[in-house]
């Protein structure tokens, strides 16, 4: 990107001293244009880096989500039903998605580098403390006769909690890229942080400064 703008500004410097020689009314109008096109650099760079961030903290959030992707391979042994709790009924408390959740964290903490406060170590694009705000297992089973059973486990903050949809309930989660009905055994997430924006935007408030962003994550669990 510095090469870039090096060489178009070093092209545009050569075409304004040739103009300038035969014609000094062009001048101003080539200084304008050099503006110009700094300023649409200087957004085009921006764009670039902000696009970056959000792959690494969407890859960063994406893989922590398949690090949490533990089934209870007892049950799997037993049943066929890949599912990421005991096999009796879903509990706030069950062990697998606890172990499952806390594998998640432990992802995710590595691989944006947080310290032990959750706050970010090392410019990776966001600043400050990143939260956990939603963590949730859909756990479905398929039996003989085709009729689909989901059970949500979900732990937001220091709370947790279940809930047993009805036989063949079509279950939407909304992500960042939009809705996705739940299929299959999937882990959800959505963590907050704040978004580095590379300096001051223009057209941005301080609200837009300031403000937590979101970010919304699915994955289905798939059996090694």
């Amino acid at each position: 990107m510095k090469q870039l703008v090096s060489e178009s500004i070093k092209n545009l410097l050569q075409s304004i001293k040739k103009k300038g020689k035969g014609n000094g009314a062009m001048f101003p109008l080539a200084i304008m244009m050099l503006m110009m096109m700094l300023i649409f650099l200087i957004l085009v760079y921006k764009r670039h880096v902000l696009e970056y961030n959000y792959s690494y903290i969407n890859n960063s959030l994406t893989q922590a989500m398949f690090g949490g992707c533990l089934p209870n391979i007892h049950e799997y042994a037993d049943t066929g039903n890949l599912i990421i709790q005991d096999s009796g009924n879903a509990m706030a408390g069950d062990v697998y998605f606890l172990n499952s959740y806390e594998k998640f964290r432990d992802c995710l903490k590595y691989n944006l580098n947080l310290d032990d406060g959750w706050n970010i170590d090392t410019d990776h694009g966001i600043y400050g403390q990143v939260t956990v705000e939603r963590y949730t297992v859909f756990n479905v089973v398929t039996d003989s006769d085709g009729n689909t059973f989901t059970t949500e486990i979900t732990r937001t903050g220091d709370n947790s909690y279940v809930r047993e949809y009805s036989v063949n309930d079509v279950v939407t989660v909304t992500t960042t890229d939009g809705d996705v009905d739940i299929v299959e055994t999937s882990v959800y997430a959505e963590i907050s942080f704040n978004l580095s924006l590379v300096g001051h935007i223009p057209w941005m408030g301080e609200e837009d400064l300031n403000r937590r962003y979101r970010l919304r994550r699915v994955v289905a669990v798939k059996q090694n």
